[in-house]
């Protein structure tokens, strides 16, 4: 990340309306911002392109929040918790 490049924001959330309006909140906000909606397409997401910041639902179907999150901690040691 260069300081022309604004912070890569991943939202994880099951509700589209919850994600989509975080997803543009934080695009207004100036950030490279993406919205999915499972553990799977985060999984993929990560693996494909850097992320910054990861921002999920804590209760989701399947897996908890906490649990996707030390998931993409594996994946990438460099994303904040």
């Amino acid at each position: 990340m260069t300081p022309e490049t604004p912070p890569r924001i991943l939202v994880i959330d099951d509700e589209d309306q919850v994600r989509g309006s975080m997803v543009r909140l934080l695009q207004r906000l100036g950030y490279d911002a993406t919205g999915l909606e499972d553990r799977e397409a985060g999984l993929r997401h990560v693996r494909a392109r850097a992320t910054d910041l990861v921002i999920t639902d804590m209760q989701m179907p399947g897996k908890s929040g906490l649990e996707v999150l030390l998931e993409l901690r594996a994946l990438d040691p460099r994303l904040r918790r």
